[in-house]
């Protein structure tokens, strides 16, 4: 991505459709399989109701793309409480109906829910 971003730097032009320069190729790669991922989640993520009124999600996606989902599940679940827990990478978003923050809980704190 580096090298993507450094050849940008020495054109005069939008070089992101430029295929055939290998760093460029590679960073439309990845653009597409986080994209793939990023739908995948918003897709398929299913909440949970947890005794304290909580709606939580226990998610293990390929790629890290649990940042790429706050702004959908913000969106769509603004009157609600909720959770989504990253079981691969060890962290969490947490929606408390007014502001998003990262968490970083326990395994116990998350047995628990």
């Amino acid at each position: 991505m580096l090298k993507a971003l450094q050849y940008s730097f020495t054109e005069n032009k939008n070089v992101l459709n430029d295929y055939g320069d290998p760093d460029v190729l590679v960073l439309k790669q990845t653009e597409k399989i986080m994209r793939r991922e990023r739908h995948r989640m918003t897709a398929f993520v299913r909440f949970q109701l947890g005794t304290d009124q909580l709606y939580y999600s226990f998610i293990e996606p390929d790629f890290d793309v649990l940042p790429l989902l706050i702004e959908h599940f913000r969106g769509r679940y603004a009157d609600q409480r909720w959770l989504i827990y990253d079981r691969k990478r060890h962290y969490g978003i947490y929606y408390d109906l007014q502001s998003i923050a990262y968490i970083r809980p326990s395994e116990d704190e998350i047995s628990g829910i």
